[in-house]
């Protein structure tokens, strides 16, 4: 579903550390979907039914969750936060460990079978992807894209390269 993948918002909170996430408007949407459909829900089954107390948690605990990238040159670290606000999984890479960010024009003739270089389901022909190659020669996909959002991609890795000091290559 090409309609339902949205380009990560890059976030400057400070100089020398930016971060790429889900975008305020699409978390806004989403909420505001999930509201009027416990709404609907209150109206039509009542608004003490066990149910729709389920799914106005559900909506809220998904309200609270996150997923984003962080490039942070002062902490020398690029981390990866995922899941809850208040439980959410971390791990992190030191920027020795990062020796370019790359923008593939055609991300389908180069996914493999690496869970590292892949999205689940992300991968159609004709898409686009950045990446940060590793000194080791392995990769991680920060975020895949219908080929018609590539210069925005370029964007955003030429922000995060520029931030952190690393080349930027595009293949």
């Amino acid at each position: 579903m090409i309609f339902l993948t949205f380009l990560p918002a890059l976030v400057r909170r400070r100089p020398g550390r930016v971060e790429l996430t889900v975008p305020a408007l699409v978390r806004g949407g989403y909420l505001a979907l999930g509201a009027a459909f416990v709404f609907l829900m209150s109206r039509s089954l009542g608004g003490s039914n066990p149910i729709t107390w389920l799914f106005t948690v559900i909506i809220a605990l998904a309200s609270l969750s996150e997923d984003r990238w962080i490039f942070d040159a002062e902490s020398r670290e690029m981390r990866r936060r995922f899941g809850l606000l208040l439980a959410a999984k971390s791990w992190a890479l030191d920027l020795d460990a990062i020796s370019s960010f790359e923008l593939d024009s055609d991300a389908w003739e180069t996914a493999s079978a690496d869970p590292t270089e892949t999205l689940p389901g992300a991968m159609r022909k004709g898409w686009c992807a950045l990446r940060v190659i590793l000194s080791d020669g392995r990769s991680v996909m920060l975020s895949a894209q219908p080929g018609k959002r590539l210069a925005a991609l370029r964007n955003l890795g030429l922000a995060v390269a520029e931030t952190l000091g690393k080349p930027f290559e595009e293949n």
